[in-house]
């Protein structure tokens, strides 16, 4: 017969009613058994350890990127889509700072447009990644702080870089 009781206690019955006879037993004494076998001190620490809130990041946050005095064959400096229809460049030798995918692989939040990137790329892939920095940019002779937004693509690169707001 199944105990009455909340959640925990129907589940500390249920566990070491496996391995003892639980009908001479007090409720105190099968919660404490439970926990003991467990190998924990309180009902508070036994669902934190249980339900704990697992990474889904498959990445951690990227590391600092330092960005290079001139442009080379290494690395180009990519045009950055202004809301006015202008076009911006990062500022060359400075830093992007907090960079991060926030949708896509490796993370809770799908992107909506992944069949649209993969005909227009001309690859067949599930691991695009939406990407956002802080860095400094260069638009009409005027520097500005600002958070930007692209799409990365490991055999693609980054792509459609976009102004988001200044900081």
């Amino acid at each position: 017969m199944a105990k009455r009781g909340n959640f925990f206690t129907r589940l500390c019955y249920g566990y070491v009613g496996r391995y003892k006879d639980t009908s001479k037993m007090t409720t105190k004494e099968v919660i404490e058994e439970f926990l003991k076998r467990k190998g924990v001190s309180s009902p508070q620490e036994y669902f934190r350890r249980r339900f704990r809130r697992k990474r889904i990041l498959k990445y951690p946050r990227f590391v600092q990127e330092q960005l290079p005095k001139s442009v080379g064959a290494k690395w180009s400096n990519y045009n950055i889509n202004m809301p006015d229809g202008s076009t911006a460049k990062f500022v060359e030798g400075e830093s992007i700072r907090n960079k991060s995918p926030f949708a896509g692989y490796g993370t809770r939040v799908p992107i909506r447009d992944v069949a649209r990137l993969n005909r227009q790329y001309n690859v067949n892939s599930n691991k695009w990644q939406k990407v956002k920095c802080e860095a400094n940019i260069e638009t009409m002779g005027e520097e500005i702080y600002a958070e930007i937004h692209w799409y990365e693509e490991p055999s693609v690169g980054k792509v459609e870089f976009k102004f988001k707001r200044e900081l």
